[in-house]
Parts: structure tokens; C-alpha cells; sequence
């Protein structure tokens, strides 16, 4: 059975990175760092009347370090479920804050999902939420003091599809998302 032998904190700020010595089922032990991040909401809301999406576009420091371009990508909305918070009050927070639309209905799809299992302990919770043009209730565009410059983004689920088919959509969850939605809801879509 595999079993932590050793955690070292390493730095400790926006995130913490360990050090983590573990050993393997076959007893082989293997050293690895670890961010520790939070467990994350990731909501894709989507208008069955008007077979549109709201999604978000802002500035990524992971991806300004690895690309070329402006760091921006295009992504579902999301953010860090608050201590004593369900991830369900977290997910309609998170969409009022960024698009400005309150959602009633979460269409659960995963519960605590790890995107990058081998660098992070982050978790993520993906939810599906319809949406009308009578929840729209503010801009959206994040939090000020939390530092977010987002831009909201309003396209059609085939634009979307687009997108996904082509390999143009750099987040993960908002890849998983338009892919689950187009599985679940294809009546929102144009035959190809």
C-alpha cells in the first residue's frame, strides 16, 4: 500500500509547495513537489432559448509563463469554494461575481476532480447551469480587491463546439464542460 513517508514545506505564500517522499505499493520510494490549492468550483452556464454560453476571459499567470502570447484565456467561470461553503453556493456565487447572471439549477457532472494529480492537490467540482435571460441581474467581471480583470464572453454552443473540435479551447474544465454539455444537450447544437 502506498504511504507518505516525509512532507517538507518547501515556500509557503499565494500557495504552498511539499516536498512529498511516499512510497509506492511495490515499495519503491519516490520524491515529488506538490501545490497544495484549494478545492475549486467550475460552472458552465448555458441559455437553452438563446443556445448561448457565458464564459470568461482573463489573464493567467501560468499561462503567461509558458506562452508567448498575453497570458489571457477563455474559460468557464470558477473560483475557490469559501471556508463552510457547499460547492453548490460557491458555484451560483462564483457565476453572480463573473457574468452576472444568478443560476438556480447545478447540473453536477464531477465532484472533486483532479485536473493535475502528479504536480497539485487541487480539486475541482464541474457543474452545468441553465440560465435565462431573466437571471441576468449585474455585469459580472469578478471582484475588484480580488485582483481579476475578467472579461465576460457570451458565445453560441456551436461557436463553442467550434472551438472544442478544433482544439482551441486551453482549459481543461471548459473543454470537459463543452463536451459534456454537447453530450447531454444536443438539441442546443447544429447537426454536422
Amino acid at each position: 500500500m502506498a504511504k507518505i513517508i516525509s512532507k517538507e514545506l518547501l515556500h509557503s505564500g499565494w500557495t504552498k509547495l511539499f516536498r512529498i517522499r511516499a512510497m509506492l505499493p511495490s515499495g519503491i520510494e519516490t520524491d515529488r513537489e506538490i501545490g497544495e490549492h484549494a478545492h475549486v468550483v467550475v460552472v458552465l452556464p448555458f441559455n437553452p432559448e438563446t443556445r448561448t454560453v457565458l464564459l470568461v476571459r482573463q489573464m493567467r499567470h501560468g499561462v503567461l509563463l509558458t506562452d508567448a502570447g498575453d497570458g489571457l484565456l477563455l474559460e468557464a467561470p470558477a473560483g475557490e469554494i469559501d471556508e463552510g461553503e457547499s460547492a453548490e453556493d460557491a458555484a451560483r456565487r462564483e457565476v453572480l461575481e463573473e457574468v452576472g447572471v444568478s443560476v438556480k439549477d447545478l447540473i453536477a457532472l464531477g465532484r472533486r476532480t483532479y485536473p493535475s494529480p502528479g504536480r497539485s492537490t487541487e480539486t475541482l467540482t464541474l457543474f452545468l447551469a441553465p440560465f435565462s435571460d431573466q437571471d441576468r441581474h449585474a455585469a459580472g467581471g469578478g471582484v475588484k480587491n480580488e485582483g481579476e480583470e475578467i472579461e465576460v464572453v457570451e458565445i453560441s454552443v456551436d461557436e463553442l463546439a467550434d472551438l472544442a473540435d478544433n482544439g482551441e479551447l486551453g482549459s481543461l474544465a471548459l473543454l470537459s464542460l463543452a463536451s459534456v454539455l454537447k453530450l447531454r444537450r444536443p438539441d442546443l447544437f447544429k447537426v454536422r
